[in-house]
């Protein structure tokens, strides 16, 4: 569904684009012009982006009126497409790639944030997530990470690219290789109190290790022995520890377990001496009531079950002395296959790593 306009703009129709004329005082309110300059006349919306895009390469910090422009106005498929024709993608890419100091300044920590908001708003469909990778936008995503270690809406704002970007399984392939879990191991374990920026970065480790949306076993199999070596099974596990009552950590961490977990048993075995059979019972325990974080438990569980007696029998005790939990270990018991005595149930044994697992 389009957005209304603005109140009080005029709306002119159009096959093709949103045409709406802002006058000066809505676009400045729209666009905080505290940050922005005002514009000086009333323009169509599509005038004004080209001029804005025009003006990016020069005056970077218009990026943030940009953001404002696309977040609150240009929200119809319509109006990304007539964006990126515009050639929005290469203009905002180099921008921040020519914008990204390093140090404590705020203002191309912003650059990069917002910029990374405008990606991930264009990254509507395969064709521009493919195109946005072309043109480098994920490492001008690491690059603004490794730049602005210390700020947070950069790093949450750069993660919420690289989820987008790795749906596609071949971006996922590339972002893996150019070093993203190394970045993304560093950034949470530097901001591990930050409840959102973990569960951020664990959702892009996710579906990194899920190789994106559709990928084959092999490609996944692969991400997954990447991100063992770095090291991020101890991690997952630490992230939910510590943040036992924050329900998306708790998912985004389980559903990390669940894409990891699926391709043999030694790697199963791997996460249960971490301690990841309780951390994911105390889960679904705490949360009993979100959906989300139950069925990310109920995945991961049904992974590290699967030909592996030594999990299954060590969730059952953890349940014995808890009616609660222990309907979900007879649950996650049927629908892994196995019956209460250990004999088949009717869930059939096949392994589900994608989103229906």
């Amino acid at each position: 569904t389009q957005a209304p306009p603005p109140p009080g703009a005029i709306c002119h129709a159009s096959p093709s684009f949103s045409t709406w004329t802002l006058t000066a005082t809505q676009w400045t309110k729209l666009a905080e012009h505290d940050q922005v300059e005002e514009v000086e006349t009333s323009e169509s919306l599509q005038h004004l982006l080209q001029r804005m895009l025009q003006q990016l390469p020069s005056e970077a910090f218009q990026i943030t009126a940009l953001e404002a422009l696309v977040r609150q106005v240009a929200t119809s498929d319509a109006d990304k497409v007539q964006l990126v024709s515009l050639g929005a993608l290469p203009i905002i890419i180099q921008v921040m790639r020519t914008h990204n100091k390093p140090g404590p300044a705020k203002r191309t920590a912003l650059i990069q944030a917002k910029a990374c908001e405008v990606l991930t708003f264009l990254a509507f469909n395969d064709e521009y997530k493919t195109l946005i990778v072309h043109l480098q936008g994920h490492l001008a995503a690491l690059e603004a990470m490794h730049a602005h270690m210390t700020h947070i809406d950069t790093h949450v704002r750069a993660m919420r690219l690289l989820y987008w970007l790795a749906m596609m399984p071949l971006n996922s392939n590339v972002v893996l290789e150019e070093g993203a879990s190394a970045t993304l191991h560093a950034v949470i374990c530097r901001h591990a109190h930050h409840p959102q920026l973990v569960a951020a970065g664990l959702d892009v480790v996710q579906m990194l290790a899920h190789g994106g949306v559709g990928s084959d076993s092999l490609r996944s199999l692969r991400a997954c022995r990447r991100l063992e070596d770095e090291l991020f099974p101890t991690l997952v596990i630490q992230m939910m520890k510590d943040h036992v009552s924050e329900a998306e950590v708790q998912r985004a961490a389980a559903s990390v377990v669940r894409h990891m977990s699926f391709s043999n048993v030694e790697t199963r075995n791997n996460w249960r001496t971490h301690g990841t059979l309780e951390c994911l019972a105390t889960a679904m325990v705490r949360h009993s009531k979100k959906e989300r974080v139950q069925e990310a438990c109920c995945g991961a569980l049904r992974n590290l079950m699967l030909d592996c007696v030594a999990n299954r029998d060590l969730f059952v005790s953890l349940t014995q002395t808890d009616t609660h939990t222990q309907s979900h270990s007879l649950s996650i018991s049927f629908a892994n296959g196995i019956a209460p005595d250990g004999g088949e149930g009717e869930g059939g044994g096949e392994v589900r790593t994608g989103e229906e697992g």
